[in-house]
C-alpha cells in the first residue's frame, strides 16, 4: 500500500508539472501583450518563439496524459503498464528539457 501511495504521488506530481507547462505555453502563445512585446522586440523571431511555444504545449500534453497513465497503473498496481509508463516519461522529459534549452 505504501508504494503505491508513492507511486501515485509521483505520478501526481508530474502530471502537475504537465499541466504548468501545457498552461505556460498557452499563456505566452495566447496573451496579447507577450505577443505585442515579442513583436516589437524581436521582429524577425516571433515564428520560431510561436514555435516553442507549440512544442511546449504539445510536451506538456504528453507529460500530463503520461502521469495520467501513470497514476492508473499505480492505483492497480500494473508492472506491465508501469514498465511502459516509465520509458515514455523519460523520453518526455527529455524532449522537455530540449526545449527549456
Amino acid at each position: 500500500m505504501r508504494i503505491q501511495f508513492q507511486g501515485e504521488l509521483f505520478d501526481s506530481l508530474v502530471q502537475v508539472s504537465g499541466m504548468v507547462m501545457l498552461i505556460g505555453g498557452l499563456y505566452l502563445r495566447m496573451d496579447s501583450q507577450v505577443n505585442h512585446v515579442m513583436i516589437a522586440a524581436y521582429a524577425d523571431d516571433v515564428q520560431i518563439f510561436h514555435w516553442l511555444c507549440y512544442v511546449a504545449i504539445a510536451a506538456g500534453a504528453a507529460i500530463t496524459f503520461i502521469g495520467f497513465l501513470g497514476c492508473c497503473s499505480a492505483y492497480q498496481e500494473s508492472r506491465c503498464m508501469l514498465g511502459t509508463v516509465m520509458p515514455a516519461l523519460q523520453i518526455c522529459t527529455k524532449i522537455k528539457y530540449f526545449t527549456v534549452l
